[in-house]
């Protein structure tokens, strides 16, 4: 997986995502670089941001628990962080977050790109 481009949609930066997310171990490179992108945007819009959304949308994302742990820089500042997910990535999303308590912390709403198709 790779992050296309990070957006700043007022105060809250933006990341996309594409690409294959590794299975299990194997995504763990995929969640060294959106936490990596994350770390890049936190320190880019400073103090003004209020929330992050990562945008798996394009992202083929099946299991692993990397997109957890890699949105840790915004947890620590206690920031609300939103995935947004396509119909094919939504359940695998859902119920990772779920299964570790981490929907306490992280969103999962459906892209509305992909809820038309």
């Amino acid at each position: 997986m790779k992050v296309l481009d990070v957006i700043r949609d007022g105060s809250s930066p933006r990341i996309r995502c594409s690409g294959k997310y590794g299975i299990g171990s194997e995504g763990n490179l995929s969640g060294r670089v959106l936490k990596e992108a994350l770390e890049v945007a936190l320190l880019a819009h400073g103090d003004s941001v209020s929330e992050v959304v990562v945008d798996y949308s394009d992202a083929d994302y099946e299991w692993g628990d990397a997109p957890n742990w890699s949105t840790s820089p915004a947890i620590r500042r206690r920031l609300a962080v939103r995935f947004v997910a396509s119909k094919a990535n939504r359940e695998a999303l859902s119920t990772l977050l779920a299964k570790t308590g981490f929907d306490r912390f992280i969103q999962v709403e459906v892209s509305e790109e992909t809820q038309q198709s």
